[in-house]
């Protein structure tokens, strides 16, 4: 009899140790706690708890409800290890809550880590510093560059504005990173020479230095 119960209990702890031992085929990503946030940046963190494939690319998303916005934050690659954080120092609505998760890209798919909410108080005033060429044509494309520009096109504009004054044309923003803008020259400038603004959150930004327009 006392053979057969320790037979069972050897037997017992080996299934619960194999058990213990399997790890599922899927990658788990956790998000982490918010360990910094003020009227400048976020900073946030997450955790890979199992890693089944290659990762081919990890960062953050996060969504405002009103208005409606989705943003993503991502790296290339692998992480250095397990564990990473970034910051959003850029295109924050104070007094917003905000909706955050991770989320890690493989082979398989795009594992996402639970979702946080949070409330945002601000972050950094956004900088539009430069922009090239200074002379242009009908649909060439502008490169303007800053920081704290954003990280949706959505919530920026662009337009040029006679050096008169006396008139103004929007430009279409074709791509928009949180230290470079892209515009496309409109069809529809009758000027030659301009002033090049943005706006990003509704912060007005007169960027220095004149546009000027050939045909």
């Amino acid at each position: 009899m006392r053979n057969n119960l320790l037979a069972f209990i050897l037997l017992f702890i080996g299934l619960f140790s194999s058990c213990s031992e399997e790890r599922p085929d899927y990658t788990i990503v956790q998000t982490g706690n918010i360990t910094r946030i003020d009227e400048k940046n976020i900073i946030y963190t997450a955790r890979i708890l199992n890693k089944a494939d290659q990762i081919e690319e990890y960062g953050f998303t996060w969504s405002l409800l009103d208005p409606e916005r989705t943003y993503k934050l991502s790296f290339p690659g692998e992480p250095e290890d397990d564990y990473f954080e970034s910051t959003i120092s850029s295109g924050m609505r104070a007094d917003k809550h905000y909706n955050l998760q991770s989320y890690v890209k493989t082979s398989q798919g795009t594992a996402y880590g639970r979702i946080l909410t949070f409330m945002s108080y601000g972050s950094e005033t956004p900088e539009a510093l430069g922009f090239k060429p200074n002379t242009v044509s009908f649909g060439d494309t502008i490169s303007i560059w800053g920081k704290n520009l954003g990280y949706s096109k959505q919530d920026a504009n662009a337009w040029c504005i006679s050096t008169s004054l006396s008139s103004g044309s929007p430009l279409s923003i074709i791509k928009l990173t949180n230290d470079t803008i892209l515009v496309r020259v409109s069809n529809h400038l009758t000027f030659p020479e301009a002033y090049l603004n943005v706006s990003i959150l509704d912060t007005p930004i007169r960027l220095p230095g004149i546009l000027y327009i050939e045909e």
